[in-house]
């Protein structure tokens, strides 16, 4: 297991939407992991943070709440003008999944859930860093 990356969660100043909401998006980025998000289909859902204005990230972390089975998704960021992948999985998601990326500006990023193993999506923490800022790497 990996540790919580270095530096501060931009995640939670970020605006939360969502496709669909049987919970309510914004409980992705409350910092509680007894809070979530769930979709209201198996497929085709996502969940998105808005940082308003461009932010470097390079890192995301995505908490899965006991009981939702994700095997199938894709992490994006916005270009400006179009969603980019920057993660993509084929294989189930577990409990937490580190997601290292290329560094990336970008003004939203979404987790775009292709489909589950059974029942709907359901999200307690979606958390975006950029550890290179963290560490003084540049």
């Amino acid at each position: 297991m990996e540790d919580e990356p270095l530096g501060a969660n931009a995640a939670l100043v970020a605006k939360a939407s969502a496709s669909s909401n049987r919970r309510k998006a914004g409980k992705v980025n409350d910092n509680s992991t007894s809070t979530v998000w769930a979709g209201a289909s198996a497929s085709n859902e996502w969940v998105q943070l808005d940082f308003g204005a461009n932010v470097t990230l390079d890192k995301f972390i995505v908490e899965q709440a006991t009981g939702s089975s994700i095997n199938n998704f894709i992490l994006q960021y916005w270009d400006g003008s179009n969603w980019k992948d920057i993660f993509t999985s084929w294989s189930p998601m577990g409990a937490t999944r580190y997601m290292p990326t290329w560094t990336v500006s970008t003004s939203k990023v979404r987790l775009y859930v292709n489909s589950t193993a059974s029942g709907v999506p359901s999200i307690s923490e979606f958390k975006a860093f950029n550890t290179k800022q963290a560490t003084g790497d540049r």
